[in-house]
């Protein structure tokens, strides 16, 4: 979970595959690129 605050931090959950966070970071490095 990415909080919207810059106050909150990051969470992971156990319910999170190892799939799942690539796809996160995936994203992540994309809309930082556009950026």
């Amino acid at each position: 979970y990415l909080a919207p605050s810059q106050f909150e931090a990051g969470f992971t959950s156990l319910a999170h595959t190892t799939l799942d966070i690539e796809k996160t970071v995936e994203a992540a490095e994309e809309v930082l690129r556009r950026m």
